[in-house]
């Protein structure tokens, strides 16, 4: 047997295997109120003595009773084992593979009216604006980006996407005069 191959073996949840706990809890109760002599030596309290002939089976009908409780709770075990095996998953060589993962996404808003154009902020509110989308740009890895400029009405400069290159190019020919108001 190759025990390499064991070595990647391991559960997925083996939590699962706690529930084979029960089985022997089971088996000793089915084992202590199911001898031979429970059903016998007990009823003769409870049922009066020309009734037992109806009450009580035959004696080899009561031990082929028994073999096949015995064999139907070994039956029902034996699922019960591998129902647990399998709820536990058993995995060889498993990779975790991730299928679905959000993309981080951010769409910067400009206002290219002509209220940009003002010298409260050096050089102007413009230029500020559009070395804050650099600052932003560089600070946002593994994000898509969009820009979308408006005044009156909005327009796509850049649609959401990982390319840089496209926004760093399209900044400076940023206008107040660009977007009709």
């Amino acid at each position: 047997m190759d025990f390499n191959a064991l070595k990647d073996f391991h559960f997925s949840s083996p939590l699962w295997l706690w529930g084979c706990l029960l089985l022997p809890v089971i088996w000793a109760f089915y084992a202590l109120f199911y001898r031979q002599g429970f059903a016998g030596g007990q009823i003769e309290k409870f049922a009066d003595a020309h009734l037992l002939p109806h009450l009580m089976a035959e004696q080899e009908h009561q031990d082929e009773g028994k073999a096949l409780t015995w064999r139907s709770l070994a039956l029902w075990s034996l699922f019960w084992v591998f129902g647990l095996l399998a709820m536990a998953g058993p995995r060889w060589d498993y990779t975790e593979v991730k299928a679905f993962a959000p993309v981080r996404s951010l769409v910067i808003l400009l206002d290219l009216s002509r209220s940009m154009d003002a010298q409260d902020v050096k050089p102007s509110r413009l230029a500020r604006a559009r070395q804050e989308v650099e600052d932003i740009e560089r600070m946002a890895k593994g994000m898509n980006i969009g820009l979308i400029a408006f005044a009156s009405a909005a327009h796509v400069i850049t649609p959401l996407t990982d390319d840089r290159e496209t926004l760093r190019r399209l900044l400076p020919s940023l206008k107040t005069g660009l977007v009709y108001t």
